[in-house]
């Protein structure tokens, strides 16, 4: 419980950190509120005199008059102080979530995939936006109403002392006894509003996939099935929401009713104090005032604590993704040294990774060298791949061949280090990734995904979005690229179709588009790029037999000749490359020429004869 409390502090610290940049604006904010608060306080005392003053001043409109407008120039006055606070606020809280914002997207950047399947999309989503939105909230508030409401409350009991000792004296239970009330209830609802936000993100992770999958879900009619899945998580969220309101709900008309008997047993013990003359009436209506700006202020209080346990369970989760370091940082070469050389002391003396590639002196002389690479998605999990080796130079090609979940997908992610491998090394021109910045390892590697990403806008901007505004400006003619990279990717005929051509519409996520013509789009995407290496992830998949037959000629004879490595499940997909590695439960169990693997490796033939079959060109290209 300590070690929790801790956190929450360390948490809530980080975070009020923003509010430096504002300081100007959370000294003036609660200065000109305490102000206003003040002027709230002297108007009963103001008003009892003014009602004690009648029968002295019997037909005297003048001094009315006079009492009447200083009366408004007061409460004017406490306008403008008020309006002055909500402007600091405004400005305040709206800055101190921009910031937050800002450098939590910047984080959010420099997380690995594997950070990023930590978190979850929803979760970051959220901590964006709602998590953010909570502390723009208590940002506003906590400026108009956190030094506000406790000088009303010491203010009214105060200055109800100063009119009769006596009835004060019962302001102070009701405070004590609304405290404990208060107190009661925000540790009953402190844990629940860190379920409610888990059960938030564990909702929208489900409504995500829901989304995502529907036409599988509907096509397997299982939308009942997943239907009733999420009214049960919608349901258990709906209980924890109501529980926590119950809980809160019983806060402000307790207190009320508190206030309300009180003020029935002022006005018992008033209305006999006013017979006794040791009070006078306008007194005892300026007590009733000061009960109720009690109850004012304890209500504004209370409605603050009980947001404290969701504010604080929005600064741990803002905190938490704003100080995780990320797992992907540049190395340098002592650095890498030094790591290498812990994990070779502590691999398997028998393993080949003890003498692997690197010794021949391989990264020195290739494009790409990978170097006895392991990798595990979880840090003590199954490796998914294991003493993978290969090297590339420009102009040569290598196929990735290998069954559902042999690791060929993981190893792309690997070598453009969106991934750390657990072991081994990558090296680009003789160069440990782990020493390039991401954008010297984005200047030389290219990759193509099996499920391709358009953006809104035109196929103009989609094509050249790999492009940096210099570098389209430097370049004579951008068109000329575009064109070549189309026509390379078998999409110039589609695209010439289109009325307004390179500039014709791309709708969200190239819905505009079919699966094929998508394909083709970003296959063009990465060729304009035109970088030294290209990973085609299976990023054919949707295009028939022949169109991709023309893809693979054309790419063959690109005239920068980048080294490429072309994933597939296809075998009629590898034929021509100079090399294909064949694995099987992420490892290499066989690599050579297609005609050199049909000889040597069973499992590869098996693979061959089970796809040499009459197939039919679909019309996935239109």
């Amino acid at each position: 419980m300590e070690k929790e409390s801790k956190k929450s502090s360390s948490a809530f610290l980080r975070i009020a950190g923003y509010i430096k940049p504002f300081k100007l604006q959370a000294i003036v904010g609660p200065a000109a509120k305490m102000i206003e608060a003040v002027i709230e306080l002297l108007i009963p005392l103001i008003m009892a005199k003014m009602i004690d003053s009648i029968p002295k001043h019997q037909g005297d409109s003048k001094f009315f008059l006079l009492s009447g407008l200083g009366l408004l120039l007061i409460v004017i006055a406490s306008f403008g102080f008020s309006c002055i606070c909500q402007y600091m606020a405004s400005v305040a809280s709206q800055g101190v979530g921009t910031h937050i914002r800002r450098d939590l997207y910047k984080k959010i950047q420099t997380f690995s995939f594997r950070q990023l399947d930590k978190f979850g999309a929803v979760s970051l989503s959220n901590r964006l936006t709602l998590d953010i939105g909570n502390i723009q909230f208590a940002v506003a508030k906590f400026i108009r109403l956190l030094f506000r409401a406790p000088l009303l409350i010491i203010g009214s009991t105060v200055a109800a002392f100063i009119i009769s000792p006596s009835i004060a004296l019962i302001f102070i239970p009701i405070i004590i006894f609304i405290f404990a009330l208060l107190i009661f209830l925000m540790s009953k609802t402190i844990p629940m509003q860190v379920q409610a936000q888990e059960d938030t993100d564990e909702l929208g992770s489900l409504v995500q996939d829901q989304l995502g999958g529907i036409r599988i879900i509907r096509a397997f009619n299982r939308s009942k099935h997943e239907k009733d899945f999420f009214l049960k998580n919608n349901k258990a969220l709906n209980f924890i929401l109501e529980k926590i309101g119950k809980l809160s709900a019983l806060l402000t008309p307790g207190s009320a009713l508190i206030i309300n008997l009180a003020t029935i047993f002022v006005l018992v013990l008033g209305g006999d104090r006013i017979q006794m003359q040791t009070l006078t009436a306008g007194e005892l209506i300026a007590l009733i005032n000061y009960l109720g700006l009690v109850l004012q202020g304890v209500t504004v209080l209370t409605t603050l604590l009980v947001e404290v346990p969701r504010i604080m369970s929005s600064c741990e989760r803002l905190a938490e993704a704003l100080d995780t370091e990320p797992e992907i940082q540049v190395l340098s070469e002592e650095e890498i040294n030094l790591i290498d050389s812990e994990r070779y002391r502590t691999a398997d003396p028998k393993s080949a990774k003890t003498y692997a590639l690197e010794v021949a002196g391989a990264k020195n002389d290739n494009l790409l060298c990978v170097n006895s690479i392991d990798f595990a998605y979880a840090r003590d999990a199954k490796p998914v791949l294991a003493e993978i080796s290969f090297a590339l130079n420009r102009g040569e090609s290598l196929g990735i061949i290998g069954a559902t979940g042999s690791g060929k997908s993981s190893l792309a992610r690997i070598i453009q280090r969106f991934y750390e491998a657990s072991f081994g090394q990558i090296y680009i021109n003789g160069k440990d990734i782990r020493n390039m910045e991401r954008a010297e390892i984005i200047q030389n590697i290219t990759y193509v995904p099996q499920k391709p990403l358009l953006f809104t806008g035109t196929i103009r901007e989609n094509i050249s979005l790999g492009l940096s505004e210099a570098e389209k400006d430097e370049l004579a003619n951008l068109d000329k690229r575009l064109w070549d990279a189309l026509e390379i990717a078998q999409a110039k005929d589609f695209v010439e179709g289109k009325q307004n051509g390179l500039d014709a519409e791309v709708e969200r996520n190239g819905r505009n588009f079919s699966g094929g013509q998508r394909q083709r789009l970003s296959i063009a995407r990465a060729l304009a790029l035109q970088t030294p290496i290209v990973i085609f992830d299976d990023s054919a998949s949707a295009l028939d037999y022949a169109t991709e037959a023309k893809l693979n000629n054309a790419i063959r004879n690109l005239s920068w000749k980048p080294a490429m490595i072309y994933i597939s499940q296809r075998v009629r997909s590898m034929q021509n490359m100079d090399k294909i590695i064949l694995l099987d439960t992420g490892r290499i169990v066989a690599e050579g020429t297609h005609e050199e693997l049909l000889e040597n490796s069973q499992l590869y033939k098996e693979i061959y004869l089970s796809q040499e079959k009459p197939v039919e060109a679909g019309d996935n290209n239109e």
